[in-house]
């Protein structure tokens, strides 16, 4: 009944869909990331998708099985051997432009191809990690040469990777794993950071609004992107921007009556709203905000162009506003609060170690909520940043939220799946070799390495840019390459166990 149900849910969903033919080889892998681009899949609302994964695995003759709410799949091998696991997450961050209608719980994402790049203009495409699943689907239909394969689906990957964590890694068969959550092509990824996330929350007194003007301050038009990836990018935050800018505004008068900002612990804000109480200085208030964008665009890089600072005049009076003390203790908190690259690693130039994401600001009501979510390569580091914010909280009387502290994963490389297998396959393949890294961002090998001892692991994928920002792409030229490099690894694979086979 469950398969039935999810066929059911795919047919409501539409989307504009792209010319899959246009986008060339592999086809099969091209028609499955439309098929996801119909069924809405942010994080927490999974279930359409991993129903669909299910029918896909029940036609093409392969037993599946829930494991903590992520969805396992096995396809034995005419070849003996040990299986590999194939792992890819299938939530999305869903993030989009304001004037978008877009409803993510409803509709599909509409996807245009231009210029070798396949993107949604207004949404998250969804390729981070769209991409990686369509390619384990075509995989379970694939009749090439393949070892064992244990397909793990996992859910909430972009919640503190709360599948990965979850699932009892005593089920999984394999100590050998391909994921294909990476966005960079030619390059192999061998380890990632660790991270948590913090919310800070302050109850915040209101008094009565005096009878001036409500006005609202929007700041709108950044890039945002990734929290980890693009961190070491320099683009601006926009609940930042906007504490500055509601700082000026304040020293002009204003009161703050509401301020919301971002949508994601892991994505840089784009944009944050502001409700303010004015007196009647909206000429000298906007020259203000005028001057401070020009400042501020003079500092940011290209891909922050578009930023700007409006003030609107609203069609009513003010409700209430922030009693002094807690305007005064929100806009420091704002202002203390870190975001951005805290240190760089001494072994890895231009590699970012430690760093944090100033993601969220939300009114429930009366209780302010904070979310930060900082990150290290080092788990030390990540302590000691994490406590600079307990103290901040301590010191200015806020309730403290502590996240669980999401595992980081230590490179080895000494790793027979990177160097007998993807290294020497990727070279025969791009007549290069490729490039071996570890990423600012978390990766759900983390969790693995935590739960599998001696897990022998590789991360790749294809040319995705802008994942966690409308306006997320993905090359489709390099995922022709990708595919053909998973393809030639687990040919490799396949061929090395039974040659083992036949020796013994």
């Amino acid at each position: 009944m469950r398969h039935a149900v999810g066929r059911l849910v795919l047919a409501l969903y539409t989307a504009r869909a792209f010319d899959v033919s246009a986008c060339g080889e592999p086809q099969a892998l091209w028609r499955y990331f439309r098929k996801l681009l119909e069924i809405p899949r942010c994080t927490e609302n999974e279930r359409a998708v991993l129903d669909y994964i299910a029918d896909v695995a029940k036609h093409a003759g392969l037993s599946s099985r829930f494991n903590q709410g992520n969805l396992v799949v096995s396809k034995p091998s005419g070849d003996s051997g040990e299986p590999v696991i194939i792992q890819a997450h299938v939530d999305m961050v869903c993030e989009k432009h304001a004037e978008s209608s877009h409803d993510f719980t409803s509709d599909g994402i509409q996807a245009v191809l231009s210029s070798g790049w396949l993107s949604a203009p207004n949404t998250t495409l969804g390729a981070d990690n769209g991409i990686g699943v369509a390619t384990a689907l075509s995989l379970m239909q694939h009749s090439g040469r393949l070892p064992p394969l244990e397909f793990v689906f996992t859910i909430q990957e972009e919640k503190s990777l709360d599948g990965a964590r979850a699932i009892d890694a005593k089920a999984l068969r394999s100590k050998r794993l391909l994921n294909f959550d990476s966005e960079e092509w030619g390059i192999l990824y061998m380890g990632c950071a660790g991270g948590a996330v913090d919310v800070l929350e302050a109850k915040m007194a209101r008094v009565l609004a005096p009878p001036w003007q409500a006005v609202e301050l929007v700041v709108d038009g950044l890039a945002g992107g990734h929290s980890g990836a693009d961190i070491h990018l320099g683009r601006g935050n926009a609940l930042k921007v906007a504490a500055q800018a509601t700082a000026a505004m304040v020293r002009q008068g204003a009161k703050v009556e509401s301020f919301d900002g971002g949508d994601a612990d892991n994505a840089i804000p784009r944009r944050a709203v502001v409700t303010l109480a004015m007196p009647a200085i909206m000429e000298k208030a906007k020259a203000s905000m005028a001057e401070l964008q020009a400042e501020l665009l003079a500092k940011l890089p290209a891909a922050d162009a578009g930023l700007k600072l409006t003030l609107r005049e609203l069609e009513r009076k003010p409700k209430d506003v922030l009693e002094e003390a807690s305007q005064k203790l929100l806009l420091e908190l704002l202002e203390a609060l870190h975001h951005g690259p805290v240190k760089f690693s001494a072994d890895v130039p231009g590699l970012v170690e430690t760093s944090s994401n100033l993601g969220i600001v939300k009114f429930r009501e009366d209780v302010l909520e904070v979310t930060w979510f900082a990150r290290s390569s080092v788990d030390t580091e990540l302590a000691l940043h994490r406590a600079g914010a307990a103290d901040l909280a301590r010191r200015l009387k806020l309730r403290l939220r502590p996240g669980e502290a999401m595992p980081g994963w230590k490179a080895d490389l000494s790793s027979q799946m990177l160097a007998l297998v993807t290294k020497e396959e990727f070279q025969l393949l791009e007549h290069r070799e490729a490039e071996v890294a570890t990423i600012h961002a978390g990766l759900e090998c983390g969790a693995f390495a935590q739960k599998v001892p001696g897990i022998d692991m590789v991360s790749f994928g294809p040319d995705i840019q802008g994942a966690h920002a409308p306006g997320e792409r993905v090359n489709v030229e390099s995922v022709r390459r990708f595919w053909a490099l998973v393809l030639r690894t687990l040919a490799r694979l396949a061929t090395s166990e039974s040659a083992k086979s036949q020796e013994l």
